[in-house]
């Protein structure tokens, strides 16, 4: 309980009546009694039905979120009381929402229900609950706000990234088998037959289908390019680290969840491996809905190593995988400590025979520290310490490519399409 301003103001004035009362004497100093009697009583009917029992919180049902997306969410805040009520509350939020929990106030008509919306970012994957609610209700006479911490069973299911583009889902229309989006007159497996038109190759008619149509009609046929891609996926110390809101581990989730996306949509097979200082989980290569429906399951529990990360082991395990030359995905941190030596033998072994690709996250607040003003005794050392790491990085990134990989340095909000767009030139190309 905490007295309004309405509650301090009486008890106010019923201590000044009897300061008076004491100065007047007499029968005057026992005037005090009577409107502290009737307070007191006030406070006992206002206790005797907690008003903050009459009010519930719930959370509108919302489709799978992605860690680092913004939520927004609609509370329903219900007022079961026949009164109307004045209710301030402020949101609990769990250590797995980055959010602000800055204090609402709302009057609720009686037997009514207000919406407010409330922003969050997940952090994390898998089921969570939001937040708790801290809520304090004016009583009935306006003498004090009464307080209940209300425990909140809402839950959300936070997921990895979806690709979101404007492709066709061929490769996605069957379990398991592959569609490409490319129809052309020549290729492997029929997908359907259309009018003869213009240009066409008279090898493609097919005169069984002309002679039922009375016209003439051509074979389309899928086109015969498949890309294998293995993604690398490092869960080692150094994922745990943030990048803005979320772990390096978290931001490659993402980023792998994406990829994998696109590369499915498109009819590819996809295969993905988990390692620290030794491969965690493993996807064997695989295409449509069973093998995004097998990285989901994966990605889901995904979580950081407190071990060094070794990419020798992961990267023998990524040739076993490959029966012929494809796209190898290393998603890592490229500063890896005294692992440098085995990291370059890795990233060779990968190079000899499938093209290589090594994504990594830039933390922008640490570059941005290279140029920064002084304002404090230690900010040339800090801007001395991000112009090294940068020169490190740049370093590194150098000897791989000169191990024979590419590499791509990018911001978290950018570094998935950067990597797309190298997947998508590549198909392009036919490079693989």
């Amino acid at each position: 309980m905490t007295l309004s301003v309405r509650g301090f103001s009486i008890i106010g004035f019923i201590l000044l009546l009897g300061i008076v009362g004491q100065w007047l004497g007499h029968s005057a100093e026992y005037l005090w009694i009577v409107p502290a009697s009737t307070v007191l009583m006030l406070f006992v009917l206002e206790r005797v039905r907690h008003p903050a029992l009459d009010i519930e919180f719930q959370l509108t049902a919302i489709a799978d979120v992605s860690p680092g997306d913004p939520v927004q969410q609609a509370l329903l805040i219900s007022n079961m009381a026949q009164r109307d009520c004045n209710i301030e509350y402020q949101l609990d939020f769990f250590d797995e929402i980055s959010a602000d929990s800055s204090i609402k106030r709302q009057l609720v008509s009686a037997n009514s229900t207000v919406t407010d919306e409330i922003s969050y970012v997940p952090l994390v994957l898998g089921k969570i609950v939001p937040a708790d609610y801290y809520v304090r209700v004016l009583g009935r006479y306006g003498l004090a706000w009464w307080h209940k911490q209300i425990k909140s069973d809402d839950t959300i299911s936070v997921v990895p990234s979806r690709a979101m583009s404007n492709i066709s889902r061929a490769g996605l229309q069957r379990e398991g088998r592959r569609a490409s989006k490319k129809r052309v007159s020549t290729g492997f497996e029929l997908l359907s037959h259309r009018e003869y038109q213009y240009g066409d190759s008279l090898q493609s008619i097919d005169w069984k289908a002309s002679a039922r149509r009375q016209k003439k009609m051509v074979r389309v046929m899928s086109h015969e390019q498949r890309i294998e891609l293995v993604i690398l996926l490092d869960c080692g110390r150094t994922s745990q680290l943030q990048v803005g809101a979320l772990s390096q581990l978290y931001h490659n989730v993402n980023i792998t969840a994406k990829l994998s996306d696109m590369a499915l949509q498109y009819g590819d097979r996809v295969a993905c491996i988990s390692y620290a200082s030794q491969p965690l989980s493993i996807m064997p290569l695989n295409s449509g809905n069973k093998a995004r429906k097998q990285l989901q399951a994966m990605l889901g529990d995904m979580a950081t190593q407190k071990t060094e990360s070794n990419l020798l082991m992961a990267a023998l395990q990524a040739r076993r995988l490959l029966g012929h030359r494809g796209l190898v995905v290393v998603l890592t941190d490229l500063y890896s400590g005294d692992m440098h030596s085995q990291f370059t033998q890795a990233i060779s072994l990968l190079s000899e025979k499938h093209q290589t690709l090594i994504a990594s996250l830039d933390d922008q607040s640490i570059l941005q520290m290279r140029w920064k003003s002084a304002s404090h005794w230690l900010d040339p050392y800090r801007n001395l310490s991000a112009i090294e790491f940068a020169r490190e990085r740049k370093l590194i990134k150098m000897r791989l490519i000169k191990s024979g990989a590419n590499v791509v340095t990018a911001a978290p909000d950018v570094l998935d399409q950067v990597i797309i767009k190298y997947y998508q030139q590549l198909r392009l190309k036919s490079a693989v």
